[in-house]
Parts: structure tokens; C-alpha cells; sequence
């Protein structure tokens, strides 16, 4: 059986938290990008989706800088980031599903 890094341990975990509503899809994807970052040899599974949805929303405010937002500006980069949830959502959740049956069958 495959002996998987710290870092390699972290992405498996947080598949886990994304898929189980422990973290949000935004957070769960930053998450997953600052850790493949932290590889110090490529990941087995490509990863490239989580990238491609930060892309997607980083212009809008995710964490507790929304505080400081004007509501009606918040609402309408809500709805924003909502799309782009629903248009990557099963993309990303395929990918979690692929990460953790890796270690399932490694």
C-alpha cells in the first residue's frame, strides 16, 4: 500500500470535507490549490479543476471581507458565485470522489 505525504494526506481529507458540506466549495478549492501548491512531487490525480474554479470567482469576496461589502453589491456577487458553484459543482465533486478512491485502491 502507497505511504502518502503529510500534504498528500491533507487533499484526500479535504475531498472528504468538500464532499461532506464541511467546508464550502470556495473554501474547500482554495484549500485544495494552497495544498497541490505544497507538493513537493505531483499529485497521482489532476487537480486542475479546483484552479480553474478559483479563476472563476476570485474576483468576488469570499471570507470575512464580505463584511465590508455594500449588501446590494454582496447579494448580486452571491448570485455570482452561486453560478459558478452550480457550473463546476459536479466537476468537483467528481474530482473528490476520484481522490479519495485513490487511497482506497492504492
Amino acid at each position: 500500500m502507497r505511504k502518502y505525504s503529510s500534504n498528500e494526506e491533507a487533499i484526500i481529507a479535504n475531498a472528504r470535507c468538500i464532499l461532506t458540506n464541511q467546508i464550502t466549495l470556495p473554501f474547500g478549492a482554495m484549500r485544495m490549490d494552497r495544498l497541490q501548491r505544497d507538493l513537493k512531487e505531483p499529485f497521482p490525480v489532476d487537480l486542475t479543476v479546483f484552479k480553474t474554479f478559483l479563476n472563476t470567482i476570485r474576483s468576488y469576496p469570499i471570507g470575512t471581507e464580505r463584511l465590508f461589502w455594500n449588501i446590494d453589491a454582496l447579494k448580486q456577487q452571491e448570485r455570482d458565485i452561486d453560478r459558478a458553484i452550480m457550473d463546476y459543482r459536479d466537476l468537483i465533486f467528481d474530482k473528490c470522489f476520484e481522490i479519495i478512491q485513490l487511497k482506497e485502491i492504492t
